[in-house]
């Protein structure tokens, strides 16, 4: 949510006005880390301003920003007047602790700079086809790391800490990422003729370090004056130009917009990876469904086929929509880029096309997916596992598509025999976790004493992805009648398959996922003998009026057992990975699936339990609460020898 505030604190600036001296100190608070006495009265007062705004939703609504600003949901609202908050308390810090602030801040920018390679090429792609005459990047990335401004000559008065650098999820620390360069903002092309905007001749390279940075303020004065003028229109009711903000998990957003496509606007979508708040829509005007989706380089985080999965039912149906992935990372030799490509997504492209109905268009159209740019052959030089590949995905259904004066979707229809398809999602399956079967051998590690976070931290996909997947095949349509067929060949496989080694190990948690989404429910007899085995040993259970199949475990795990974790430095532990495990007779079950908030549990009047979130999190001192669900069998049949962790 930093980066939001920064963002939302740039462009209320940039509508309030775009007078040249104000244009510089913009600059100065979004790009430079230590600023002067003059920008730091600027930037209180657009701080206090906003805090005043973002009292709640109403206040918002009703100030001038809200004409192009709009929140999503209250969480985002609140997070992001929680930073300017924080923004404003740090500007108003005595001298003393400004100066300790910036020798702080300059250490860790030498240490986290030069322990990095590579960070000084972040803005080659922008120089385009000059990028190998583009030497000065170098420079001004090294200029800036050492010195925290963007002036070639570092001037005694900036010497306060500017806040908005200093503030991430990570709490109150200097957290900047090593690559962060602000050339990469800019057409460096551009720059390399010394900012020349016409078609004159005359144009010459930069030469000198100052005459790159005054180039880039050109660019920003130019990009600001041409954001304002809409925004400065006679009609103060209306704005060409809306963004919209949301604070929450890239997936789980996705989710909660398709949630709210079917008309259900209820908060049943958790928000993030770690605590108890949910999506709660509020704004239901707001665009669930898009012809342009970017997603820049989630993939490399998230998993490729995961993105693809979470976006395309978002997608409106007409032959210039598009989703756009991008890649950063090149994880293995591949002869050619599709065959990387292929391999992020799990399914070669035709397949692809129909399970999925998208394809990248440079398939279909027969053009390289190399990217041939002297940037990327630089980059590509430089770092082998870096290759900036953006591919655009779009419906199949109109590709090679008849023109009669409107796009015509071409008519066809699969068929599949349901033991064909079930090895075909089989196969999926398979490279699926395979691919997680690193997490062996660093769950060996763990129980050694041997920690080595960095083998548990790249693991995209868990049980409930491949259920997220199944369901989105199933919506297309095109296996509805054999769908029952289907998944009980592919249960049928799965659970006889052998080649993932701690495979039937998920088994149960696979089984949850599947019944909670309504593909699969394992046994239509289930019902009926849990309600019997269950309602008869536990009386308090006698007040339900059905017994579900699937029932949440909560455990309550004291902080001491976290201090293994609370050790690690963050940026070490900015993902580890939990899961819950069910043990009994000779049995054995990881669930992932797991829904962790620090808090504490108490009784509420009803004779519930209820979990209170501690808003202070990974910060604060209470325990954490972990909730996972288990069917109900387990339950049942295994009471007295089930244990749980």
């Amino acid at each position: 949510m930093a980066l939001s505030a920064r963002n939302i604190l740039l462009l209320t600036l940039v509508a309030d006005s775009v007078d040249t001296d104000r244009l510089l100190l913009y600059w100065s608070i979004f790009y430079d880390i230590f600023i002067d006495k003059k920008t730091v009265l600027l930037l209180r007062e657009q701080c206090h301003k906003l805090i005043e705004a973002a009292a709640n939703i109403p206040t918002w609504d009703a100030s001038v920003y809200a004409r192009f600003i709009k929140f999503a949901t209250v969480e985002t609202l609140n997070k992001t007047r929680g930073h300017w908050l924080s923004y404003a308390e740090t500007l108003v810090l005595s001298d003393a602790r400004q100066k300790q602030l910036k020798r702080i801040v300059l250490a860790k920018m030498k240490e986290e700079s030069s322990s990095r390679i590579g960070g000084s090429m972040s803005a080659m792609p922008s120089a385009a086809p000059l990028s190998f005459r583009f030497t000065l990047s170098t420079k001004t990335y090294d200029q800036y790391w050492k010195t925290g401004i963007t002036s070639p000559n570092m001037t005694p008065s900036s010497t306060q800490l500017n806040p908005t650098f200093l503030f991430s999820m990570a709490g109150r620390q200097f957290n900047l990422h090593y690559g962060t360069n602000p050339c990469a903002a800019f057409h460096l092309g551009l720059t390399l003729t010394k900012a020349a905007y016409d078609d004159s001749t005359s144009s010459h390279p930069g030469s000198t370090v100052q005459e790159v940075w005054d180039a880039y303020r050109q660019q920003f004065s130019r990009w600001s004056a041409a954001f304002h003028r809409p925004l400065s229109s006679s009609d103060q009711r209306q704005s060409k130009i809306i963004i919209r903000f949301t604070c929450g998990d890239a997936l789980a957003f996705c989710d909660g917009l398709q949630r709210c496509m079917a008309g259900d606007y209820t908060p049943t979508v958790y928000s993030s990876m770690w605590g108890g708040t949910k999506f709660l829509f509020h704004d239901r005007t707001m665009p669930i469904s898009f012809n342009a989706i970017d997603t820049f380089n989630l993939s490399d985080h998230l998993g490729l086929l995961n993105v693809l999965v979470a976006t395309t039912p978002l997608l409106m149906v007409t032959p210039y929509t598009s989703v756009t992935t991008s890649s950063l990372l090149s994880y293995k030799d591949h002869p050619t880029q599709r065959s990387a490509i292929e391999e992020r997504v799990l399914l070669d492209f035709p397949t692809l096309s129909i399970l999925l109905g998208i394809m990248p268009i440079c398939f279909s159209s027969g053009l390289t997916f190399y990217n041939g740019s002297e940037a990327a052959s630089l980059s590509t030089a430089l770092d082998r596992k870096r290759h900036h590949e953006r591919v655009s995905w779009k419906f199949a259904q109109f590709i090679h598509a008849r023109w009669s004066g409107n796009f015509t979707q071409r008519s066809y229809r699969a068929h599949f025999e349901p033991a064909d398809l079930a090895r075909k999602l089989l196969d999926v399956y398979l490279k699926m976790f395979e691919e997680n079967e690193g997490f062996s051998s660093a769950f060996e590690c763990l129980m050694t004493g041997n920690l080595n976070f960095t083998h548990v931290q790249n693991i995209h996909y868990h049980q409930r992805s491949f259920a997220y997947f199944l369901r989105l095949v199933r919506s297309l349509g095109f296996v509805e009648a054999s769908w029952p067929q289907v998944i009980r060949h592919f249960i049928n496989y799965v659970v006889t398959n052998s080649r993932i080694l701690l495979g039937a190990n998920h088994i149960q948690n696979f089984f949850s996922e599947l019944d909670i989404l309504g593909i699969y429910s394992e046994d239509n007899d289930l019902p009926w003998h849990v309600s019997k085995t269950f309602v008869e040993d536990f009386p308090s259970c006698q007040e339900w009026d059905v017994v579900p199949q699937i029932i949440y475990i909560v455990l309550k795990a004291p902080r001491s057992a976290l201090r293994r974790l609370e050790t690690v430095a963050v940026n070490r532990s900015a993902n580890p990975i939990l899961q819950c495990e069910a043990f009994w007779d000779n049995c054995h079950s990881f669930h992932d699936s797991i829904r962790p908030i620090f808090g504490d549990i108490i009784d509420s009047d009803k004779g519930r339990k209820v979990i209170i979130e501690d808003p202070e999190g990974l910060r604060g001192s209470s325990p954490l609460i972990v909730s996972f669900f288990i069917p109900m069998c387990i339950l049942a049949d295994q009471r007295h020898n089930l244990q749980v962790g």
